[in-house]
C-alpha cells in the first residue's frame, strides 16, 4: 500500500515539475503585466491542483483505511464463525459423550435390573419349590402317620377280636362240653372245672396284659405324635406296676391262700 502511494506522489510531482516548467517557459515570453497574471493563474491552477491531489490522497488513504476495515472485519468475523464452529463442535461432541455416557447408564440399569429380577424369580421359585417340597413332605408324614394309626386301630382290632375268640372257645369249652354224656368229656369237664379259677385266672391276666400292651402303645403313639418329653421307660414301670398290682389284686380275690 505504502508503494501505491510513493509512485502516485512521484507522478504528480512531475507532473508539477513540468506544469512549473511550461509556466516559466511562458512567462519568458509574456509582458510583465501578463506575466503577472500568469503567474497569479498559474498559482491558483497549482492550489486547485494541490488541493485536488490532497483530496485524491486523502480519497485513496480512507479507501485504503476503509479496505484494512474491511480486511479486519472480514478476519474478525472469520475468526469469530470459526470460534463459534469450534464451539458448536465442541458442544456437540460434549452432548454426544453425554448422550453416550446417559445410554450407557440405562443399558447398565437395565442390565442391573434384569439381573435383579431374574434374581429375585430364582429366589421366588426356590422358595415355592421349598414350600412345595415341606407341603408334600408333611402330607407324606401325615400320610405315614394316619397309616401307622390304622394299623395300630387294625392291629388292636385284630388283637381284641383275637382274645373275644379265645373268650368264646373257651366259653364254648366250658359250657358245652359239659353237656355230652361220654365218660372222656366228662374227663375233660372235671379237669377243666378242678382248673376253672385256674384257666380263668390265665384268661383275666392275658386280659390284663393285653390292656396293658395297649395303653402302652397308645403311650407310644401319643409321645410319637404329641408328647415329645415322656419318658418310655417311666410309662413302662408304671405299667408293669400296674400289671402286677393287678394281677396280686385278682390273686387274692379269687384265691386268699395265695
Amino acid at each position: 500500500m505504502s508503494s501505491q502511494i510513493s509512485s502516485i506522489t512521484i507522478i504528480l510531482n512531475i507532473i508539477v515539475f513540468f506544469l512549473l516548467f511550461s509556466v516559466l517557459s511562458l512567462s519568458s515570453l509574456l509582458t510583465p503585466r501578463q506575466n503577472y497574471c500568469f503567474i497569479i493563474i498559474i498559482i491558483i491552477i497549482i492550489v486547485i491542483i494541490i488541493i485536488i491531489i490532497i483530496i485524491v490522497i486523502i480519497i485513496i488513504i480512507i479507501i485504503i483505511i476503509i479496505i484494512i476495515v474491511i480486511i479486519i472485519i472480514i478476519i474478525i468475523i472469520i475468526i469469530i464463525i470459526i470460534i463459534i464452529i469450534v464451539i458448536i463442535i465442541i458442544i456437540i461432541i460434549i452432548i454426544i459423550i453425554i448422550i453416550i455416557i446417559i445410554i450407557i447408564i440405562i443399558i447398565i440399569v437395565i442390565i442391573i435390573i434384569i439381573i435383579i429380577v431374574i434374581i429375585i424369580i430364582i429366589i421366588i421359585i426356590v422358595i415355592i419349590i421349598i414350600i412345595i417340597i415341606i407341603i408334600i413332605v408333611i402330607i407324606i408324614i401325615i400320610i405315614i402317620i394316619i397309616i401307622i394309626i390304622i394299623i395300630i386301630i387294625i392291629i388292636i382290632i385284630i388283637i381284641i377280636i383275637i382274645i373275644i375268640i379265645i373268650i368264646i372257645i373257651i366259653a364254648i369249652i366250658t359250657i358245652v362240653l359239659p353237656s355230652f354224656p361220654s365218660r372222656h368229656h366228662h374227663q375233660i369237664y372235671i379237669h377243666i372245672h378242678a382248673h376253672q379259677s385256674y384257666i380263668y385266672y390265665h384268661i383275666h391276666i392275658t386280659i390284663i396284659n393285653v390292656i396293658t400292651f395297649l395303653f402302652l402303645l397308645l403311650l407310644i403313639e401319643f409321645r410319637i405324635m404329641i408328647i415329645n418329653y415322656v419318658n418310655i421307660v417311666h410309662v413302662m414301670n408304671v405299667s408293669i406296676l400296674l400289671t402286677i398290682t393287678t394281677i396280686k389284686l385278682h390273686l387274692l380275690k379269687n384265691n386268699p391262700d395265695f
